[in-house]
């Protein structure tokens, strides 16, 4: 159901007088809004990080390249920088 569809059914339950009705729709409209807004957020925010010059600079906005597999059974890692000037 799309939202006009799902506005439309929440004003109809209210023309009758379902109030219960009417405030579970109207959660769910707002839940619904909600989470588009967090994941429209999440996406402009990953594009800001992983395409910052700043962030590249410092290896840490560069792709997949420096991820790893951890097996928890392992426990703890302990990972080289790769910098063999110190």
């Amino acid at each position: 159901m799309d939202r006009q569809e799902a506005i439309r059914d929440m004003v109809n339950s209210m023309a009758s007088g379902n109030g219960a009705d009417v405030q579970t729709k109207f959660n769910a409209l707002m839940m619904d809004r909600a989470s588009d807004a967090v994941n429209d957020y999440k996406q402009e925010l990953s594009q800001s990080v992983f395409k910052n010059p700043e962030m590249q600079a410092m290896g840490l906005a560069d792709g997949e390249e420096h991820v790893i597999e951890v097996d928890p059974a392992e426990g703890p890692i302990t990972i080289e920088s790769g910098d063999d000037d110190e």
